[in-house]
């Protein structure tokens, strides 16, 4: 009778325990799942995989939002979840365009109630970014496949802005305006003013620059990082492994006799970055690699935000921290 008396006192503490482990591990669930999206509230957010951020879960919860339409452009679009997400909103009146490099993606024929704008130029059709119902603006360096969302590494930018929204959907060569008292700087590629004003940034960096790539061979942009250097401009650049003994060899080769030490990545994952930071007061973000074919022939491109708020310079700090960890010097 005692131990049959014992055994009931336990039930209830056993059943108590279990529902809070089950309560934990939901607010959990819930809070993995939970996107910050831009709003009126929060005009700018940065994503990047270096933080543990899910960028296919960014990108389907900004498409859940849709209601009147959906434009996107990017070199290759093939994720399914996205696809039929996207399918299933266009299928009830949503207006989906999509712009795509038509040698890049696979085709998206199949997909009826779709505006389809393959691309086939000279350059490649190489911009990566979305926007909802013209306001809500996700773009970066990540295309809409499954590696590249969840495997690479990938950074994505997100805004809430009609006019900036409507820039986009009219290609306007170049935008600008202010967000909560910064800056916006966004230039489509090629564009030779965009060049130029990558290059001016880079020369008014007054103690860093820190830059993540994923090639780099631009010779203005290598020049303009060598005489940085030389000023005594701390320079940190970390780039892909597989174009570090390919596309970038020569010119790491070249950084190295000029005792500017590169980082490379490690993994199989890509170091699919195009991003830069100077002085902790301008961040410079596109889907441009640092070569000719991104300012000369690609459709492309890249957008400068300053200045830097707190809470962002902390942010883009930690990812750099995360990449100095992850990555390897040609410091011998």
């Amino acid at each position: 009778m005692l131990e049959e008396k014992k055994f009931k006192q336990k039930i209830p503490f056993s059943l108590a325990f279990v529902s809070l482990l089950f309560l934990f591990s939901s607010l959990l669930i819930i809070y993995a799942l939970h996107v910050r999206l831009p709003s009126s509230k929060v005009p700018i957010c940065l994503y990047s995989t270096h933080q543990k951020e899910d960028l296919r879960l960014v990108i389907l919860r900004a498409i859940q939002k849709a209601k009147k339409s959906i434009h996107i452009h990017t070199y290759c679009l093939s994720d399914p979840n996205i696809l039929t997400h996207l399918f299933r909103k266009a299928k009830k009146g949503v207006e989906v365009h999509m712009t795509y490099d038509k040698k890049g993606s696979p085709s998206l024929d199949r997909f009826p109630f779709f505006h389809l704008h393959p691309k086939k130029e000279k350059g490649l059709m190489h911009a990566k970014w979305l926007v909802v119902d013209e306001k809500l603006i996700l773009l970066g360096t990540a295309n809409l496949t499954s590696s590249s969302l969840m495997m690479h590494d990938n950074f994505l930018m997100g805004f809430y802005d009609a006019k900036f929204a409507r820039a986009l959907i009219e290609n306007q060569p170049f935008y600008q305006s202010q967000i909560n008292h910064q800056t916006i700087r966004f230039f489509l590629l090629p564009n030779q003013e965009g060049l130029d004003t990558l290059l001016e940034t880079l020369r008014q960096a007054k103690k860093n620059v820190r830059i993540a790539l994923f090639t780099l061979t631009h010779p203005l942009l290598v020049d303009q990082l060598i005489a940085l250097h030389k000023k005594g401009i701390e320079i940190f650049l970390s780039i892909d492994q597989n174009c570090a003994r390919g596309s970038s060899k020569d010119i790491l080769e070249r950084l190295q006799k000029n005792h500017l030490f590169v980082r490379k990545s490690q993994g199989l994952k890509l170091f699919h970055h195009k991003w830069a930071i100077i002085d902790q007061s301008t961040f410079i973000l596109g889907s441009a690699n640092w070569t000719l074919a991104a300012f000369e022939k690609n459709k492309d491109f890249i957008l400068f935000l300053s200045p830097l708020t707190k809470k962002q310079q902390k942010y883009l700090y930690q990812s750099i921290q995360i990449i100095k960890k992850e990555t390897l010097s040609t410091r011998v």
